[in-house]
Parts: C-alpha cells; structure tokens; sequence
C-alpha cells in the first residue's frame, strides 16, 4: 500500500469516526426484573413458580393478568437469556453509543448485570413509588468528552389515582457543553389521557427551572410516553408549547418502521417511544431512527372472531419476550422497538 491510500484511510477512518457528535438509544426492554422478591412491591408475577411469594397471585383482580402471574415462571435462565437478547439488539447498531435509557427495569441489581453484558460501566437509574417497581436507567460511557455530573429524580405522581414512574434527570458536560437528560417512563394507555396530560404538565414545568438554573445547558427528553398521535387534549402540546422542546419525528429516517410499538387489538402502530430535544440542538444534523433489525420482528396473524379483521396478518412487528417457549434461544426480545438520536456536529 503506497502512502496516499494510507493517508486516504487514514482521513476516511478519522471522519467518519467523527460524522457524530452523539449517539443515542432509548429502548424499552419489556419486563425486566431480577427473579426476587422486592419487599413491598408486586412484583410476583415475575418470581419463578417454586417462590413462596407467588401465592400472592390470587389477590390479583384482574382475571388475565391473575392467570398470568399465577404461569409465569421466571427462572434465572429465562433472565439471563433476556440480557443476552438485550445486548444482541443493542450491539447490532454498528455505532458507538453515548447513551443507551432503558425503560421496564426493576433495580439496581439487574441493571448491573444488564451493563456487565453490554459494556457499560457506568449508569444512573430511579427508584420509583411505582407500584410493580418498575424503573427507568441511563447508561453512559464516561470520557474526557463526556463527563457525569450528577443524577436527580423527579417525582410525578402527585394528581394521579396511583403511583406511577419517577423521571430520572441526568446532568453532564458533553465537550464542554451542558447536556440534561430526562428519562421518561408515562402512566399507560390503561390510564385516561389526562393523567398523562397531568404528567406532561409537570414536566414542562420543571423543564422550565431547569432551563432558568442552567441557561446555556441542552436538553434531550426521551423514553416511553404512552401516548398516541390522535390523543385530545395532545400531551405533547405541553413539551412543544412556546417551543420549548422540538420533537424528533420530523426528522425520522425514509422507510422506517410504521411505529416503535404495535398494539394488536386495534391491529395499529404507535410511536410511543419518543425523543424531545431542544432548540439548539436541531440546527446540527438530527436524524431520528426506529432500531428494527429483521431478527427482533415476527408476524402476527389477528384472531379475535369478534372483528372484521380476523384473519389479517402483519409481518415486521417486534418480536417480544414470550416466557412460556421452551426453547430459550426462541424467547423473543421486546414488545418495542429501541429508537435511536444521532446529532452531528
């Protein structure tokens, strides 16, 4: 090789190396718990069938998710296959990520091992009055151009009918630049629209104190807001209100997938899994991605008898964890699809 190519591959290697300022993906993992029992949550459903604790199912009200808790063996096998199918789905993104939120995660505990298998050392997470002990995590990958400087949660459940997630705040300098992060995990389609709205407003708010403690930062809010498209009153009018935030969905990939999530009942696509940035951040390049590799989809074929849609089947929906296959390597991943922000300088 004479050295002109080497100087050509050299430059090619270097920038592309450096084509993104940051790389970012936020995936809900459904489910992921640790196989223990967490005092003072209900988290039953997810122990292995020998636990004592499982008798605790029977209190359960609703009879589906009863019979649910009451099958559902949450073996350590089954865990450490989910961590595993978790990292397959977050390396088969070829980039470095800065960050990775993960959504549906119990504790500190299964985080640890989750970021063992991934590569990450580092991460900070909440420790929410959810009732299921469900959580959100940041990892990050600390450097001299990326640099923690503190975490803090932000309690939402006040004006709701029962506890619901915490939002994890993640302050950090990035090349020298404030970067406040917020990871979001919203009260549930089971809950009507305004409690979402009520959450949406409550953020805004602390959003805005934020923004006046730390004029100069940037802000990326992500993660699962449970919300669709054709909600009224929109609780995405609160984030975008006097353009506080700019959502991410105009700047969505050509031929991505129809949504990050698909509901079977209503046979529809929701995009609930969202990135909100700031101003300043949308005049760099932002491209927006949903992550959906051909190996973490499968088909559906629709067979509720009640519907004109019976029969009807749709290819290319993520492939969620299904606990009750046999075959471990067949469990599934997730009922979402990971979304991914890259900003380029």
């Amino acid at each position: 090789m004479n050295g002109k190519s080497i100087i050509f591959l050299y430059l090619f290697f270097f920038f592309h190396a450096q084509v993104y300022a940051l790389s970012f993906m936020s995936y809900n993992v459904e489910n992921l718990f640790d196989g223990k029992d967490d005092p003072g949550k209900s988290d039953e459903a997810y122990l292995p069938l020998k636990h004592k604790s499982k008798k605790l199912c029977k209190k359960v009200t609703n009879k589906y998710y009863r019979a649910q808790c009451e099958k559902t063996d949450w073996t350590q096998d089954k865990i450490n296959q989910k961590i595993i199918n978790i990292r397959d789905v977050v390396h088969s993104y070829s980039k470095n990520l800065d960050f990775l939120s993960v959504i549906e995660v119990e504790n500190d505990s299964i985080l640890k091992d989750l970021g063992k298998e991934l590569g990450f050392k580092s991460f900070i997470s909440t420790h929410s009055p959810d009732e299921r002990g469900i959580d959100v995590a940041l990892f990050y990958k600390a450097s001299k151009d990326l640099i923690f400087i503190k975490t803090e949660e932000f309690n939402v459940s006040q004006d709701t009918d029962k506890p619901t997630r915490n939002i994890l705040i993640g302050h950090f300098k990035y090349k020298k630049k404030e970067l406040i992060i917020l990871v979001n995990h919203w009260p549930s389609q089971g809950a009507p629209t305004p409690v979402r709205v009520a959450v949406a407003k409550k953020l805004r708010e602390k959003l805005l104190t934020l923004k006046k403690e730390h004029p100069k930062a940037s802000f990326i809010v992500t993660g699962d807001f449970n919300t669709l498209d054709r909600e009224y009153p929109q609780p995405f009018d609160e984030l975008k209100r006097e353009e506080l935030l700019v959502g991410t969905r105009a700047f969505l990939e050509k031929g991505a997938a129809p949504g990050s999530y698909f509901y079977k009942r209503d046979m529809s696509w929701n995009l609930l899994d969202r990135f909100f940035v700031s101003p300043d951040l949308t005049k760099k390049k932002v491209e927006f991605k949903i992550w959906n590799p051909s190996f973490i989809t499968g088909v559906f074929e629709y067979t509720y008898k009640d519907s004109a849609l019976f029969g009807s089947r749709v290819v290319g929906i993520p492939k969620r964890f299904d606990h009750k296959k046999k075959n471990l390597k067949k469990l599934g991943y997730s009922d979402h699809f990971p979304i991914i922000l890259e900003i380029k300088d």
